[in-house]
């Protein structure tokens, strides 16, 4: 192990960050988050969470600095026994678990940063708060937005404000789906995504009810036109829904409305995940078996057309 770099802030202590590991400023001063990343910290603690560095103990995951490297498994299980006395004396009631993976640490390895940034996950005895890396908006300023509203939830958990908990639970963990000839909602609004393409439509699938949804193959009546239809990259969908001959009304789209806030994820698996807690499957999940079929049956072609021709060629 290198220097151990200390950590700053009052014990005990209501709030606290756990970084990922100290950077070279860091480690050359002797004390946590004082380089660029800790003047970031500080401009964000004060502007977006409303409360200053020194009433926040600041610490980090793996205690010493390595040519700037990410932390390996072995170095968190190394460090880990030092993060929980400290965690003992200090006593928080907030964490924020600044980075991957601090995030990971703290909330297990299918945390996903886009996905649960400035999500709260209550805890027995705390709360946690993953969030996006300051060190990310020095290096890549797309990020810098999705790192201010993080620190914006983290002023509104300290100060006891309702949060968000869509991301805890899947809101409908039994959802009925079914294969319908026709479609037809005269009012309110109906999710609809589409698969495949303008020139090869293969089908869309549409739900106007919480935990249901329906598959409609082209060719079969659809009718959502006085409704709302809410979609999801809308210039992919637009064109599979008219080469289906499938006629809108008003429509929204998801992922114009993520990219204007610029605090969202894009991804509709992402988005569904963090609001209500939905875990989708990927589309090369879903088709697997299928596609394992064919290729078998593809196979077994191929090994009868060889052994027909090798046949021939010996007679």
């Amino acid at each position: 192990m290198g220097r151990i770099v200390k950590a700053t802030g009052p014990v005990p202590c209501r709030y606290m960050i756990v970084a990922e590991r100290p950077g070279k400023v860091e480690a050359q001063r002797g004390y946590c988050l004082c380089g660029p990343s800790g003047q970031e910290l500080d401009r964000y603690l004060f502007v977006n969470a409303g409360i200053s560095r020194d009433s926040i103990h600041c610490t980090n995951l793996v205690k010493d600095y390595r040519d700037d490297e990410s932390p390996s498994e072995e170095e968190i299980q190394r460090d880990w026994p030092l993060l929980e006395e400290e965690l003992h004396i200090v006593c928080p009631d907030y964490i924020m678990a600044m980075g991957l993976y601090a995030a990971r640490a703290f909330l297990g390895p299918d945390i996903d940063m886009e996905v649960f940034n400035g999500c709260c996950f209550p805890r027995i005895t705390r709360c946690i708060m993953p969030i996006i890396h300051v060190a990310a908006g020095l290096h890549r300023p797309r990020y810098a937005a999705q790192i201010a509203w993080g620190f914006e939830q983290f002023g509104r958990m300290i100060k006891g404000e309702e949060m968000p908990s869509g991301h805890l639970r899947d809101i409908e963990s039994n959802p009925l789906y079914k294969e319908l000839e026709s479609f037809i909602v005269k009012k309110g609004i109906v999710g609809m995504d589409t698969e495949g393409t303008a020139e090869a439509p293969w089908c869309l699938s549409a739900s106007d009810m919480e935990g249901c949804g329906a598959v409609i193959r082209p060719g079969k009546r659809v009718d959502v036109s006085s409704s709302l239809t809410v979609l999801h990259n809308s210039i992919h969908d637009l064109q599979v829904l008219d080469a289906m001959n499938v006629k809108l009304g008003e429509w929204t789209d998801t992922m114009t409305m993520a990219s204007l806030l610029g605090t969202e994820p894009l991804g509709l698996k992402a988005l569904a995940r963090r609001h209500a807690g939905m875990i989708m499957s990927e589309y090369s999940e879903v088709v697997a078996p299928a596609a394992r079929d064919l290729g078998l049956e593809y196979l077994g072609k191929v090994l009868e057309f060889a052994e027909a021709n090798t046949n021939a060629e010996s007679e």
